[in-house]
């Protein structure tokens, strides 16, 4: 897996598998040390180790993918942080009684398991407050997604978005110009050559099949380009078939940018699902749950105080 692909489940995970209780920081990390504050509240080193760790699971990164991660997981806290300041505002949130309960759950838990709340605390490198910040988090987001994620809201978006669940296929086809994941200066020089084709494509003085021979790399470019039937989700990456599904018909994409490089993206006929909202559930509470945070992240972000107290992306 790729400091891209780790990057893009990092983004992708709002609140699961952040802070698990089943990862404990690795050995070595300082809990106490501060890495960013958020209007005043502090996020510590020890919650990006626990959301590497719960991502990572073993996997071995090059110094480049860590810093990558590492700053992509300090700005999803920082997100979830001010997630839960805006709701506390807004009297959405769990209150001191509701955590207090929650404590009492856990400890009870663990004692079925033969194993006190405070052995529990140490063994995963958690004061008290941190403890209570993620229940917190874990009761409160749940509770937020409840109220807003429901069978009718369900039924409506994917009304809305039909042909993102409902198993429609899309023959696409593409103009690649390759770049190697986390290759910053081959990024720089495609970026300006796809938009150069896209303006001769756009003012027709080239045909999409004709660039895609010219100009696109890989086994697709022999036959202008054509990859064939795509779904929304795969195989393609997750920003290619994103840009797809949101072209119209004969339409040329914005240059795309990918894993695997630089996309220029068109898609010439379709094959209409027949899946219903039922059968399409699971992809759609995961999709509204990730609208939602990054919602509230956006909205939150205007104005708030955010200081970060090292390099982002550094090691502990």
């Amino acid at each position: 897996m790729s400091a891209n692909d780790l990057g893009n489940t990092a983004a992708q995970l709002p609140f699961w598998a952040l802070l698990t209780f089943a990862v404990a920081v690795p050995h070595g990390t300082f809990a106490e040390e501060v890495v960013a504050t958020v209007n005043g509240q502090a996020i510590a080193a020890s919650e990006v180790e626990r959301g590497l760790a719960a991502i990572l699971k073993n996997r071995t990164l090059t110094p480049e993918q860590s810093a990558t991660l590492r700053g992509e997981m300090l700005q999803r806290l920082i997100d979830r942080q001010l997630i839960a300041q805006a709701l506390t505002a807004e009297k959405q949130w769990v209150s001191n009684q509701d955590l207090d309960l929650a404590v009492d759950r856990l400890t009870e838990r663990l004692a079925r398991s033969n194993e006190s709340l405070e052995k529990f605390m140490a063994r995963h490198h958690l004061d008290r407050s941190a403890l209570r910040r993620q229940l917190a988090w874990e009761e409160g987001w749940g509770r937020y997604l409840a109220s807003r994620i429901t069978d009718a809201t369900m039924e409506k978006y994917f009304e809305d978005h039909r042909r993102e669940y409902d198993g429609t296929r899309l023959r696409v086809g593409q103009i690649l110009f390759p770049v190697q994941a986390g290759d910053a200066e081959a990024l720089e020089k495609q970026l300006p050559a796809a938009r150069k084709v896209l303006e001769e494509l756009r003012q027709q003085r080239i045909a999409f099949d004709e660039a895609a021979m010219r100009y696109s790399t890989g086994p697709a470019a022999r036959v202008g380009g054509d990859l064939g039937y795509i779904g929304r989700h795969e195989p393609m990456p997750e920003e290619f078939g994103k840009a797809a599904f949101a072209l119209e018909k004969g339409a040329i994409s914005e240059p795309v940018v990918t894993p695997i490089g630089v996309h220029l993206i068109r898609w010439t006929d379709s094959k209409p699902g027949i899946k219903t909202w039922f059968d399409a559930r699971e992809q759609l509470q995961q999709d509204m749950e990730l609208l939602l945070f990054e919602r509230l992240a956006q909205k939150a972000r205007k104005g708030a105080k955010i200081e970060l107290k090292q390099e982002a992306g550094k090691s502990p």
